[in-house]
């Protein structure tokens, strides 16, 4: 196996260089909003406490820890609290790059990773304070690490398969996903590997996860029990799910022209290896498997979740570094499959869901004297974030109570706005129908208040404003 070259190093720095410059400029474009401000009020409390709370909750700790020894350096602005996902895409863009191009060559690296970085979720992963980007470099390494392992006989890399694999599923739950393909993959290939060293690695593997495994049978039967915020899906959002992993649909046919005619255009070499078919399994088989669990079980299929598999999916080019095209040129077109990419990635996100204008009409309400209610109440720490000071230095319960001594009162019953004696109040919507829990409020106040105006924001976000009769 060739080490890498002065060139590789070079066009990894580029590679670099390139990601700061598109990302940068837009860290901090639009507010902190959806589920950033748990991150940030979970990531600054006491690491007890956190590890605790997460213990009940729907997430593992291992980005929250990193996330609080980041946030105790450099503060909870958008800027700072962003940056450590960026930090983290340079990784797995390293990875990547550096995976791929060892067992081709510098074009077909640069033309995997060009994808990668114009995706739009790669590329809003890079700039939200969110596990995902973390999740995704732990579930890539461990993709690559049984690849070293089954194709290269690299039985140290068997280990590293069980390390990461563990780190991704403390970094999210949804790591038992890509654990379930990385077994597929290995009875695939199970006469490639030792028998004595699927035991070592196994045996480290629960080891590393035993400290976590009874929470993940426990959130595992609740959240089979109790559901999920995401829709079933229908037939027609397989496709439109990989529609938006490609960032459109001509991407995606784009892209598949493009390797269909690629392995047109091989005379010979490839035939025995099967990298190609290992990375197709990978990807679309991942995929494949969270649409079925979410048809069988519970719902998982959506593209925040999906994008993983695009990611194991990359790694597929290396198997053109490795045969001979009729036309020595065609090596050279490969960096082309990125471009339409380049064309069509969001590089200002658009996930702005005006809660910058939002919070600005909050404190003028409130300023005026103005009660504010919300649903669904776990939008709490969104509202703290931006209406409460130094709100992630009050453990829950002060926090409650000082949203309420503000006169920010979450209610989806319309019980306590009812009981409210201020002359005017502002409801704030947050698309509660979604998860619903929706008021109609109209008709639940229509006795006491009097319905003045509402204005609506991006994400289907309501305020509305009353006056009491």
């Amino acid at each position: 196996m060739k080490g890498y070259k002065k060139l590789d190093l070079v066009i990894l720095f580029f590679l670099i260089v390139l990601q700061l410059c598109v990302c940068i400029p837009f860290l901090d474009s639009y507010p902190i909003e959806l589920d950033e401000p748990f991150t940030i009020y979970y990531s600054s409390q006491p690491l007890g406490e956190t590890l605790n709370f997460l213990s009940n909750g729907n997430n593992p700790p291992l980005h929250y820890i990193l996330q609080h020894f980041w946030q105790s350096l450099f503060g909870v602005d958008p800027l700072a609290v962003r940056s450590m996902s960026l930090l983290i895409s340079l990784f797995l863009i390293s990875s990547v790059y550096l995976f791929v191009s060892e067992r081709s060559n510098y074009l077909i690296g640069f033309g995997a990773v060009g994808i990668l970085m114009f995706t739009d979720s790669f590329h809003h992963f890079s700039m939200e304070a969110r596990m995902f980007q973390l999740f995704i470099l732990f579930s890539f390494l461990s993709l690559t690490s049984l690849y070293k392992w089954v194709f290269e006989e690299n039985n140290r890399s068997s280990y590293f398969t069980a390390i990461f694999i563990a780190l991704a599923i403390y970094t999210h739950y949804l790591g038992i996903f890509a654990l379930a393909i990385l077994v597929l993959l290995g009875l695939m290939n199970l006469a490639k590997i030792q028998g004595k060293q699927i035991l070592k690695s196994a045996l480290l593997f629960l080891i590393l996860i035993s400290p976590i495994l009874l929470v993940i049978f426990s959130r595992g039967s609740d959240f089979v029990s109790n559901g999920s915020w995401i829709p079933y899906p229908r037939f027609v959002d397989f496709y439109e799910e990989l529609f938006k992993m490609f960032n459109t649909p001509f991407n995606l046919i784009f892209f598949t022209l493009f390797l269909i005619a690629l392995r047109v255009l091989v005379v010979k070499g490839g035939k025995k290896d099967s990298s190609f078919f290992f990375f197709l399994t990978a990807g679309l088989g991942l995929f494949v498997l969270m649409f079925l669990f979410s048809l069988a079980v519970q719902p998982v299929f959506h593209e925040r979740y999906l994008f993983v598999s695009m990611v194991f999916f990359l790694p597929i080019f290396i198997w053109f570094g490795k045969v001979e095209f009729k036309w020595s040129f065609v090596k050279y077109l490969v960096p082309g499959v990125c471009l339409p990419f380049l064309f069509s990635v969001h590089f200002a996100p658009d996930i702005n869901r005006e809660t910058n204008l939002l919070i600005d009409e909050v404190k003028e309400g409130l300023n005026d004297g103005k009660s504010v209610y919300y649903c669904p109440e776990h939008y709490e720490l969104l509202l703290a974030y931006h209406l409460i000071e130094d709100f992630e230095s009050l453990n829950k319960l002060e926090l409650n109570e000082r949203l309420i001594s503000e006169k920010i009162i979450a209610d989806c019953a319309g019980e306590r706005v009812l009981s409210d004696e201020a002359s005017e109040i502002l409801y704030i919507d947050f698309n509660s129908e979604f998860t619903n829990q929706g008021l109609n409020t109209h008709e639940v106040l229509s006795d006491k208040y009097l319905w003045i105006e509402e204005t609506g924001y991006k994400g289907g976000f309501m305020l509305k404003s009353y006056k009491k009769k």
